[in-house]
């Protein structure tokens, strides 16, 4: 956010500029960030630098209608974590199953946690708004997501000095954590994966396009391509993608590394993949109907999933 607010007013002065008139925004994912495109946008009817500090406090009582010390303290912690560079991250859970170490956060989660307190500190005055409770799924869903590296180390040292009973208790710790995210982003439209397919199959005005428009849907998610070089390029945090494509997923691999270990029969990763794969290009196939309203109670289930795995986030 820093890079926006002081770049885009920078290039106007610049001679080389020339008939520069305007922005536009190249982007591929969308949902996760309203306030990079709400900043994004804004700089266009700016002439000069944005103070983002000045511009976060006022953009957080204006988006939840009223002033919280607590709400703009989580997002002061945001700001200095997530927006605070041009990060690229991916949780575990949404990548092909694997025992590679995971690359570090470039921020502290545990710093990251904080926000997450706070929001839900500030959850009994600004519970009820609705933008709130998008805030408080959203920093909690991307908290858990980094989590999941610290429960797929456990997997992989369990796995490297062949502990059959540590392994088993990782892979259920991991596999749990999926399903808790998948239903808290149950609890939001903007996160279920039944919404995206059931606007896909409305372009159709026949069966047969329906299908074709839902294989597509599923298809730009998992496998696009031919090749494993696109396998999740699209991929999302989504409900639906967590509980019916990750987390079988992982519980295949999982289970064949337990397997392996019980019997004392090496793993074939090779025979695993091939397998694999056509499990996935299967499930681009199915026509299993998800759900597309939100179910659930979006700051009680944030609650309940912090006090499950807050002296774990530290």
């Amino acid at each position: 956010m820093n890079k926006i607010a002081q770049d885009l007013p920078a290039l106007r002065g610049r001679p080389e500029s020339g008939k520069l008139a305007g922005l536009g925004f190249v982007n591929e994912g969308l949902g996760y960030n309203p306030v990079v495109y709400d900043l994004m946008f804004e700089m266009a009817w700016r002439d000069g630098p944005v103070d983002v500090q000045k511009w976060l406090d006022d953009y957080v009582q204006s988006r939840y209608g009223r002033s919280n010390e607590d709400a703009r303290r989580a997002w002061q912690i945001l700001l200095e974590t997530v927006y605070n560079g041009a990060h690229y991250t991916r949780s575990t859970m949404d990548q092909m199953p694997h025992l590679r170490a995971a690359p570090k956060l470039p921020y502290d989660n545990a710093r990251l946690a904080e926000a997450w307190q706070a929001l839900l500190a500030a959850a009994d005055e600004l519970g009820g708004i609705d933008t709130f409770r998008f805030d408080l799924v959203n920093v909690a869903r991307q908290v858990l997501s980094n989590h999941a590296a610290v429960l797929h180390g456990a997997i992989v040292q369990a796995w490297q000095t062949k502990d059959a009973s540590a392994l088993q208790s990782a892979s259920q710790r991991f596999l749990d954590l999926i399903r808790d995210l998948d239903k808290l982003l149950a609890t939001r439209a903007e996160f279920l994966l039944g919404r995206w397919l059931a606007d896909a199959k409305r372009w159709g005005t026949t069966d047969a396009e329906r299908a074709r428009f839902e294989w597509n849907a599923r298809r730009v998610l998992t496998i696009w391509g031919q090749g494993a070089s696109l396998d999740d390029y699209a991929r999302k945090e989504w409900s639906g993608m967590f509980g019916g494509f990750y987390l079988p997923r992982w519980e295949l691999f999982l289970n064949e590394l337990n397997e392996s270990l019980r019997s004392g029969q090496p793993f074939n990763e090779k025979e695993f993949q091939g397998k694999l794969r056509r499990w996935m290009a299967d499930w681009s196939d199915e026509r299993r109907v998800y759900p597309t309203q939100p179910q659930g109670d979006r700051v009680q289930m944030a609650k309940m999933l912090w006090d499950k795995y807050e002296k774990s986030l530290w």
